[in-house]
């Protein structure tokens, strides 16, 4: 459709630079001279579109070649666990599809917000459906925070809850160990640089064997006087109860229990009334169900790690 002979789209193809996100861009498709021409003549508003009802929500991609490979989607039968991903998903996207779900501007800007574009889809990764699934779509996943505050659900304003410390207490709850201590990233020696320790230690999950550098993008994070093998070195004897699980490649894994609590605590939301709109380990609600959010929240992942989960209110 965006073929010259056509001209029904205008496409710009997007691309990602793993090096600075600042780089990368999202494809972007508008409307070419023969649509509006179209739109034009049938005299069509917006409510006269819609995404096709029949879309694939549960997405399968292959295991990435490199840096700059996103991943291919990948043809895949149905099984009683994809089903089931699927009747999850579906109950989700259709409560969110007729909740009454505003959005106020919060402050002077020409920005446009569509608030139909509410449809989820569920990601896994390397061929596998118990790597990743995280959820998807919806207008105010790419929204900053500030923006996401003029988000009004059922008229009243909402608030985002947040998962504290998310990965790392997965992390203790699928190798079985107690989680003792309050801050997973205050690591001692490098108390100044948590937000360096926490993605350091969220790459060392992901990694198959052990870096032999900083992760790009944390270097300036941390004293020049800690190379990187004194920091690994830090968070191993910090993490000692779970290091076995560090370069073991877990990661993908544990990224499917984080998209599993996720979408349990929708579901169990939807049963008490209550509309959420996800962004991977937090949940947009009417202020009103902020308490009822919290309990629910910290039910599921008691439930489903065996230990207890921290949420706070993302400000």
């Amino acid at each position: 459709m965006a073929s010259p002979e056509l001209e029904f789209l205008e496409m710009k193809k997007g691309l990602r630079n793993p090096f600075d996100n600042t780089l990368s861009r999202q494809t972007t498709i508008r409307a070419g001279k023969r649509l509006k021409d179209r739109i034009k003549e049938y005299q069509l508003l917006l409510d006269d579109f819609e995404l096709e009802k029949t879309q694939e929500i549960i997405i399968l991609k292959d295991t990435k070649e490199d840096l700059w490979d996103a991943g291919k989607w990948l043809q895949y039968g149905d099984t009683e666990q994809t089903v089931a991903y699927r009747n999850e998903l579906s109950l989700i996207n259709d409560w969110i599809e007729k909740a009454d779900i505003d959005y106020i501007l919060p402050y002077e800007t020409s920005t446009f917000v569509d608030t139909s574009d509410r449809k989820l889809r569920r990601y896994f990764n390397n061929n596998c459906f118990e790597h990743g699934g995280r959820l998807f779509g919806g207008f105010w996943q790419h929204m900053t925070r500030h923006m996401r505050q003029g988000i009004v659900i059922d008229g009243m304003d909402t608030v985002t809850l947040d998962y504290g410390q998310m990965i790392a207490r997965v992390l203790y709850g699928y190798a079985g160990v107690p989680f003792e201590f309050d801050d997973a990233y205050r690591v001692p020696g490098l108390e100044s640089c948590r937000d360096g320790v926490k993605k350091v230690f969220s790459a060392m999950l992901y990694a198959d064997r052990p870096l032999n550098r900083m992760p790009h993008g944390t270097r300036d994070l941390f004293p020049s006087k800690f190379s990187y093998a004194d920091v690994a070195d830090k968070i191993m004897q910090f993490h000692k109860p779970v290091a076995e699980f560090l370069y073991a490649g877990v990661g993908p894994r544990l990224t499917y229990l984080e998209s599993k609590i996720l979408v349990m605590v929708l579901t169990k939301l939807i049963e008490q009334g209550i509309t959420a709109l996800p962004i991977h380990d937090a949940v947009i609600v009417a202020e009103q169900h902020n308490e009822a959010t919290i309990k629910t929240m910290l039910e599921v992942f008691k439930d489903l790690t065996g230990i207890d989960g921290l949420v706070s209110l993302d400000e």
